[in-house]
């Protein structure tokens, strides 16, 4: 009886160490200084379908709508497919991209600024 009182306590003191412990606040997350973005749009309305993005190599998605006129805004962001913004550390990166019916293709080296937005013209 004893052994299974001993037993007992010790398995309720790690569980509640365990809860103690996993109740302790997260250090918040910051952004990193050396992190920029890069809105990316086209002008194109002929693309078959949309603009399939690729940076260094990984696709970060599809824009499928264009401007008419003007240009992106990256204060005005409305995430309805004209806009994609990549979020990526300060430097060089590449970018290829390539419109659903395989007319126009771009590839080029574009400069992420740190604490910055700029904007990318697909045309």
């Amino acid at each position: 009886m004893k052994t299974n009182l001993r037993l007992l306590s010790r398995l309720f003191l790690m569980i509640m160490l365990t809860a103690l412990t996993s109740c302790e606040k997260d250090d918040e997350v910051t952004p990193k200084e050396d992190t920029g973005e890069i809105m990316f749009y086209t002008v194109l309305g002929t693309t078959g379908g949309g603009v399939i993005v690729k940076v260094d190599g990984r696709t970060i998605g599809t824009l499928t709508k264009y401007y008419t006129s003007g240009g992106a805004d990256c204060a005005r962001n409305d995430n309805d497919g004209g806009e994609l913004v990549y979020t990526g550390t300060a430097g060089r990166h590449s970018l290829n991209a390539t419109s659903m019916n395989g007319v126009y293709t771009w590839d080029a080296t574009f400069e992420v600024e740190a604490n910055s937005c700029s904007t990318f013209k697909l045309y």
